[in-house]
């Protein structure tokens, strides 16, 4: 008869573990909804404000400055020299 409690029992609480499982993954997959449904709307209104002009202008002088710059700077390094 002790046995058959204590079976029972477990089944209980494995069945209330069960559900508490799977209502975790339900609430955290809402919120992972959610978080993403922020995230888009907060970076759509980001980018909203960027001037696409000046972002490509920025670009171009980066481009510039490393093909100019860095890469002749990196090329006259003498690895091979000690």
């Amino acid at each position: 008869m002790v046995v058959l409690v204590v079976k029972v029992h477990l089944h209980v609480v494995h069945l209330i573990l069960f559900a508490v499982a799977v209502l975790m993954v339900a609430v955290l997959t809402l919120a992972w909804i959610l978080a993403g449904y922020w995230l888009c709307e907060l970076f759509l209104l980001v980018l909203a404000r960027i001037d696409f002009v000046v972002l490509a202008r920025m670009n171009l002088v980066v481009l510039a400055w490393v093909h100019f710059v860095v890469l002749p700077t990196v090329q006259q390094v003498d690895v091979h020299g000690a």
